[in-house]
């Protein structure tokens, strides 16, 4: 059964904060993950204060300055409500490789992404994901035309670091035998790369971009940011400014360390056991990584595996359930 919905509300709400109440406060920002995503970036002071106070979607934590702008935020505090300062895109010089093997849809070989100071210049490998992406940078006006709201040309902007933060969700068979993996993105500490350039609301008024529905179909361009990664056991972190060496570890090897801290463990006790109520449900297999067997092999055929998991899981023969069934 799902417990992702009976997960309790305030410690949830109090792990997203602690996550988010840094951001303000860091001047760099570094991740990597064993499938081979390697991407840092920089902040100038003034931009960290807006991203940190922009950061907030419950379930779906903004750890990408772009995304957290062009749009008029969320309230942390009075959830759903919107807040009534319009902040304008963040096209932050984002550098790196982001690999992985999944998306939204469900599995495809390993892909890497190259970005160059926010903007993606090759994609490698991915099977026909891949090759639909290469295919699409070379869409005709694609490069050269400014979206609205942008200071840079182009559509091909790293957009989204969109942060999973309940630790009940998990990678669902049913969902995935329909190309649906939604769920995965959900789980906490579960990053999903997002690329192509989106602007949520205009300026003078929290409704769907106008401007941004309009640029779009007058030029024949796509809309918004379709083309994701997800990376399970990431670990990302930020460097506190002003000071020589002091990082945050956001998330470590796919861990959200918000769950650690002695306050939460505090608040989870009064719905049980803390280790019950905090651990997670779900924690992904990836041969070479962290199950038996070679990565590159894996990494041709991702589905194969999965596949293969998700029969023992259903046959309750899965060898890796914890506690073991008897």
């Amino acid at each position: 059964m799902n417990k992702a919905s009976t997960f309790p509300g305030d410690v949830w709400k109090l792990a997203e904060e602690r996550v988010i109440e840094a951001f303000s406060w860091v001047d760099r920002v570094e991740a990597n993950d064993p499938e081979g995503t390697q991407m840092s970036f920089e902040l100038t002071e003034e931009q960290a204060k807006i991203w940190g106070s922009a950061a907030y979607l419950q379930g779906h934590l903004f750890l990408s300055p772009y995304q957290a702008t062009g749009r008029f935020p969320y309230s942390s505090v009075d959830y759903p409500a919107l807040q009534k300062k319009w902040n304008p895109p963040l096209l932050i010089k984002v550098n790196g490789v982001f690999a992985g093997t999944s998306n939204h849809t469900g599995s495809y070989p390993r892909i890497e992404v190259h970005v160059k100071d926010g903007y993606v210049t090759e994609v490698k490998g991915g099977g026909t994901y891949g090759e639909l992406w290469r295919e699409f940078m070379k869409y005709p006006k694609i490069n050269e035309l400014n979206y609205p709201y942008q200071d840079r040309p182009g559509y091909w902007w790293f957009y989204e670091a969109g942060l999973g933060t309940n630790p009940k969700f998990f990678k669902r068979p049913d969902e995935n035998m329909e190309g649906n993996n939604q769920s995965e993105r959900n789980n906490s500490g579960v990053i999903h790369w997002g690329f192509g350039g989106s602007v949520v609301h205009d300026p003078d008024k929290p409704e769907e971009s106008k401007a941004w529905i309009d640029f779009p179909k007058q030029h024949g361009l796509p809309k918004d940011h379709w083309w994701h990664v997800h990376n399970m056991l990431l670990t990302y972190r930020a460097r506190v400014r002003g000071t020589k060496n002091t990082w945050l570890t956001i998330i470590d090897k796919g861990e959200l360390t918000a769950y650690r801290s002695p306050e939460l463990r505090a608040l989870a006790s009064r719905y049980g056991d803390p280790n019950d109520i905090l651990n997670e449900d779900w924690v992904p297999h990836i041969p070479g990584i962290n199950a038996p067997g070679k990565y590159e092999d894996y990494a041709k055929d991702p589905w194969k595996t999965f596949a293969e998991v998700m029969k023992k899981v259903n046959a309750g023969a899965y060898e890796y359930f914890y506690p073991k069934k008897k």
